[in-house]
């Protein structure tokens, strides 16, 4: 759908700050849910995607990516985009390391800890 993105944005002067779909994300956040690093970088480097934003429940774009276990766009948002390993939270509160632990993503649990810094 980045085609689809890209016409929105360019054509209709689509906002990616104030419009909203599915669970009240923003494009940017749909994209680190779907595991778009692409269309992630675009969003914030070329048409000003806020990286504070969150969701309906209070997530924000790195939950969203370690969430489904991307872990090339956590890299990403960790040394680009300087998201927080240990002041970033989601729904009630929780770190992307514990939502890492919480979705089984072993893999990334050791890198965030043993790479990005992440507190135990």
């Amino acid at each position: 759908h980045k085609d689809l993105v890209r016409v929105l944005i360019k054509e209709f002067h689509f906002n990616v700050n104030t419009s909203r779909g599915n669970q009240g994300r923003t494009p940017l956040l749909e994209a680190c849910f779907r595991g778009d690093t692409d269309l992630a970088r675009e969003l914030v480097n070329e048409h000003g995607a806020d990286l504070s934003s969150k969701d309906e429940y209070g997530d924000d774009a790195l939950i969203h990516s370690v969430y489904g276990g991307h872990k090339d766009l956590v890299r990403v948002q960790i040394k680009e985009f300087h998201f927080n390993v240990n002041t970033s939270r989601g729904n009630q509160g929780k770190t992307p390391l514990l939502e890492a632990c919480l979705r089984g993503h072993t893999d990334l649990v050791r890198e965030l800890v043993n790479e990005h810094g992440a507190d135990l």
